[in-house]
C-alpha cells in the first residue's frame, strides 16, 4: 500500500489516514484514542479532516550512480 507524504513548516510527515471531522464525536481523550487505535505520532487539522500521520524522523539515503 502506498502512503501519502506531506510536508509542513518544513518536517514529513506520512499520512496513514484521513477523517472528516464530521464523522467522529470528538469528547475528552479523542485524539490520544486515535493516535493508539491508528498507532501513529499526530494529527493534524486541515479543512474538516484529520490527517493521522507519523513524523519522518530521518531519511538515510544514498545516491544511485
Amino acid at each position: 500500500m502506498h502512503r501519502r507524504a506531506i510536508t509542513i513548516q518544513g518536517k514529513m510527515y506520512i499520512v496513514k489516514r484521513t477523517i472528516p471531522e464530521s464523522q467522529l464525536n470528538l469528547i475528552d481523550g479523542w485524539s490520544n484514542t486515535l493516535l493508539t487505535l491508528y498507532r501513529a505520532d499526530i494529527i493534524f487539522k486541515r479543512d474538516g479532516l484529520l490527517y493521522i500521520c507519523d513524523t519522518v524522523l530521518d531519511l538515510d539515503s544514498v545516491p544511485i550512480p
